[in-house]
């Protein structure tokens, strides 16, 4: 759209009058209303997901590394192998120990089992001294009624009483060692008890001894990951939490990472915000996709800006952390918004922006506020209704007589 200044000859020739010579013929064009959307275009990088510096959990000496720079790894991949014999020596011991609970044990089942044959051996002799004592009892009860008939003699009466004494100590000794054999099945079962106890401390002690030996195997802490960087070499003295052995990172999924405006960090919603990606690093498939806001850290740093992330999956390797991206951040959608071409917009002096508008045959300069701007078509938020003729760019000034010769869109 363009505002042409007419030739007054010409227009003289055609029996235009002087006063129509003295105006500008213009194009004009009327503020459309439309959807119109909001964005941010930032740049960003992409980090790993996960990341870890793997340091030495134990004191030894490195023996092997099978992994270097740029090893892709998986979860329990051993990466750093040390020799700490004491270690080992440790771990032998627990067994022994807890072989040692194992049979006490078993020593004490059988000790269990031994008492338990006595308490019936002794049960059963208790019964059969109390038979003995029935029948002492009875034999001594007919003799005393046969001396009353000159049937027997005090002799006899006296053995009589004698063999129901013998018979009620045997009873007395019987019980006694039922009484002996049941207080061993107890401390038997006591034993047994102690034992088991032994044996659950020296398997708990097996096992941290195993644990802490383990420690001499560094290994993967991710499903997939990549060696970032390796310090280490056979043959290093590495000391327990303070030597960095390796750098592992997770890259099969990354994150890309971009500080937000506070302007426009109050329009990120994660979950919900939409987001284009360009990776200027490729070329065709994959160099641009659309996501969604991951994650904001939902405060403005020191720096006037907010973290905002975005997960990529990067299952096919492609990405690297480190790359540089870019983000179109959408950050507002509106409908009914008033708009214009880029090119009817001026700036004054004062760096203002402004829109020539026809008027009463006058080009009347008009402040206006912009709400967005995508290169095409402005966005208005305040200075325009949207009846206002709008003049085209071109040589009219403000206060300049015009003309206008075509409407455009």
């Amino acid at each position: 759209m363009k505002c042409l200044p007419t030739v007054g000859v010409a227009l003289l020739a055609l029996g235009l009058t002087a006063e129509a010579v003295a105006q500008t013929s213009c194009i004009v064009v009327r503020p459309l209303r439309a959807s119109a959307s909001q964005r941010a275009g930032l740049p960003g990088r992409l980090v790993a997901d996960q990341q870890v510096s793997l340091r030495a959990r134990v004191t030894g000496y490195v023996t092997a590394v099978p992994v270097d720079h740029g090893s892709k790894v998986k979860l329990n991949d051993p990466l750093v192998l040390l020799d700490v014999p004491e270690l080992v020596a440790e771990v032998e011991m627990a067994k022994a120990a807890l072989a040692e609970a194992n049979a006490a044990v078993l020593d004490a089942e059988a000790a269990l089992e031994l008492s338990r044959s006595k308490v019936i051996e002794a049960a059963g002799a208790v019964t059969v001294c109390k038979a003995e004592a029935k029948l002492a009892n009875v034999a001594a009860g007919r003799t005393r009624k046969l001396i009353e008939v000159n049937g027997a003699t005090p002799q006899d009466l006296e053995e009589a009483e004698a063999a129901v004494e013998i018979a009620d100590a045997r009873g007395a000794v019987a019980n006694a060692a039922l009484v002996t054999a049941r207080s061993a099945v107890k401390a038997a079962s006591a034993r047994i008890g102690s034992a088991d106890a032994r044996v659950t401390s020296r398997k708990a002690k097996l096992k941290a001894a195993m644990m802490i030996a383990g420690f001499a195997t560094l290994k993967c802490p991710y499903q997939t990951a990549v060696v970032t960087m390796r310090y280490v070499d056979p043959g290093a003295l590495v000391k327990m939490n303070d030597t960095v052995m390796l750098d592992v990172a997770r890259v099969d999924r990354l994150r890309a990472e971009f500080h937000v405006p506070e302007r426009d960090a109050v329009h990120i919603k994660p979950g919900v915000t939409k987001v284009d990606l360009r990776i200027d690093a490729l070329t065709g498939e994959g160099a641009t996709m659309e996501a969604t806001v991951s994650r904001a850290t939902s405060s403005i740093n020191k720096a006037n800006v907010m973290i905002v992330q975005v997960d990529i999956d990067n299952k096919e390797g492609k990405l690297l952390p480190g790359m540089f991206i870019y983000a179109s951040i959408l950050l507002v959608t509106e409908d009914g918004v008033l708009t214009l071409p880029a090119n009817t917009l001026h700036l004054d002096d004062d760096g203002k922006h402004y829109v020539l508008v026809a008027a009463d045959g006058v080009a009347k300069k008009v402040a206006v506020e912009l709400k967005g701007d995508d290169g095409i078509r402005v966005q208005i938020e305040k200075g325009l209704t949207g009846d206002e003729q709008v003049i085209a760019a071109g040589l009219v000034e403000p206060g300049d007589a015009v003309r206008i010769a075509e409407a455009g869109k």
